[in-house]
């Protein structure tokens, strides 16, 4: 295997010399930066790994991103499933939630007992809102699994996908990343303060992406301190109006999770029952 690294292109070459002067010396090297790596497998050459220099940072993000987690990965199948009517009519109510631009609410929390099909309804919603190009992201949570699980990847998960999804903060998301590649390990509120909501506040007059976020009961960490971490996080980022985003989060209605979202005051709560939806 062989490494290499382009920089930058060769400097301009020198200019002439007149009588006994001196020629000028050449210019600086400008071009595209490129890393690679070089393998040789049954004699042929392979290039991984080439990177475009404004394309860094999306690349050291993409190393802490949960995968798994996103909403049409492989893991994702066969998807759930609820019954036809109480999705046809939860559906309805969170898709317009999701895109009516006088909203004035910019989290929501749909919450229902297990086998309600809340994951089933957060599947089918994701897809419906990227045909209508405003996800901006999504994480499914999955108890016992390494990185579904791991509620300290979510949202580096969810900024890469923003990067993905929106042209707008590509470049921002990646120069913040390449700066402090550190950032990718750093505790959550520094995650979402510099990776989603900096970015998204020079931009306050895009239409609002979503973000979904499913059985977040099933994150796991010590205690429910990390669940109501996120919750925290979120609520400080979903509250300022200038970012243009809206999150809904879905999960079993578990008393400390009830209790963060009644303390917020820029959320609504929707339940999820067997017989329909109940907005409250």
């Amino acid at each position: 295997m062989m490494n290499n690294y382009f920089v930058g292109g060769t400097g301009g070459s020198g200019g002439p010399g007149y009588g006994n002067g001196l020629g000028g010396s050449g210019g600086d090297g400008m071009g595209a930066s490129l890393n690679c790596d070089i393998q040789v497998r049954d004699g042929n050459f392979i290039m991984n790994n080439a990177i475009q220099q404004d394309e860094r940072g999306i690349y050291i993000l993409h190393g802490a991103v949960a995968a798994a987690a996103v909403h049409d990965s492989a893991e994702s199948y066969p998807q759930p499933r609820c019954h036809p009517e109480t999705r046809a009519k939860m559906l309805k109510y969170l898709h317009h939630w999701a895109l009516d631009k006088n909203i004035q609410h910019n989290i929501l929390w749909l919450y229902g007992p297990a086998g309600a099909g809340k994951s089933a309804i957060m599947q089918i919603l994701a897809r419906q809102i990227v045909d209508s190009g405003r996800l901006g992201g999504s994480f499914f949570f999955k108890r016992d699994h390494p990185t579904r699980g791991n509620g300290r990847m979510l949202f580096a998960t969810i900024a890469y996908q923003l990067a993905l999804h929106a042209p707008w903060l590509r470049a921002q998301i990646s120069e913040i990343v390449e700066r402090d590649p550190s950032i990718v390990r750093r505790d959550i509120e520094t995650q979402m303060q510099r990776l989603i909501s900096e970015p998204c506040r020079s931009h306050p007059n895009r239409d609002r992406l979503t973000i979904l976020i499913d059985s977040l009961d099933e994150c796991e960490g010590p205690g429910h301190g990390i669940q109501e971490e996120i919750l925290r996080v979120i609520r400080i980022g979903g509250s300022q109006f200038t970012i243009p985003l809206r999150f809904i989060v879905a999960s079993r209605p578990e008393p400390h999770i009830r209790e963060m979202f009644d303390s917020a005051f820029y959320s609504v709560s929707v339940s999820l029952t067997q017989c329909g939806a109940i907005i409250c």
